[in-house]
């Protein structure tokens, strides 16, 4: 907020507008926007690079997660089968005795409980492994993004302020230094400040899955619930 009156002194001994925001003809090289246009142009192209790569990871995390879901299904529906074939076969016996055919039953029966297995190991490894090592790719594929926005949003600001100055070099003749408070800098300005508070909100929700998924694991291994996919895949948070 602009001090009224003029007065600056609550802001510091000596303080005043044109020490706030004073410039001059050294503010700027004219190898900085060199610089700044050669960054930009790396640096623009990976912001749609890294866009693609996440939405890729978003891509392959719905599909597991509906894959899952159908594993999940079908491992439900061999269980009602073999269950109902059990016991079907188990009845049988009791009612005609030797005659039953005990040993199509047990095949059968062997047969549902090898695809139940398949199918249960297939969902375990999804939710267990795949699923939570795509989660983490996904949240670094996000923080890879929201670090690139950040650079380029600090490197449109810089051109723009570079811009600024270099068609001020008469008025820099005249005046010495200037106050320039920039309406579209500032604008740029918050938003690199937008971005790199996202890139601290992303990286903080990465830690923090990484260490959920490392208690999990923890957990999981104190109550003896790890399964065979678990043991033949390593978890990816512990990489």
């Amino acid at each position: 907020m602009t001090p009224t009156n003029g007065d600056y002194t609550h802001l510091g001994p000596g303080i005043t507008l044109l020490k706030m925001f004073e410039t001059d003809q050294y503010a700027y090289q004219p190898s900085d926007k060199k610089e700044v246009d050669e960054r930009q142009i790396l640096v623009t192209p990976e912001v749609e690079v890294r866009k693609a790569t996440l939405t890729q990871c978003d891509q392959d995390l719905a599909q597991s997660g509906e894959t899952l879901a159908e594993v999940a299904q079908t491992a439900r529906e061999r269980i009602a089968t073999m269950n109902a074939e059990t016991i079907k076969g188990f009845r049988e016996r009791i009612s005609i005795g030797v005659a039953c055919n005990a040993f199509d039953y047990a095949q059968k029966i062997s047969a549902l409980q090898a695809e139940v297995n398949f199918l249960t190991g297939t969902a375990d490894l999804l939710r267990w492994r795949i699923i939570p090592a795509q989660t983490l790719r996904k949240l670094e594929a996000d923080l890879a993004l929201k670090e690139v926005q950040y650079l380029d949003a600090m490197l449109k600001a810089r051109a723009l302020e570079i811009e600024t100055l270099s068609r001020l070099n008469a008025v820099y003749e005249i005046q010495g230094k200037l106050a320039i408070v920039g309406g579209h800098s500032e604008l740029l300005e918050q938003a690199a400040t937008e971005c790199k508070r996202q890139v601290a909100l992303a990286r903080e929700e990465l830690r923090t899955e990484i260490l959920r998924q490392r208690t999990v694991e923890q957990q999981r291994k104190s109550c003896g619930l790890v399964t065979k996919s678990e043991i033949l895949q390593p978890a990816a948070c512990l990489e």
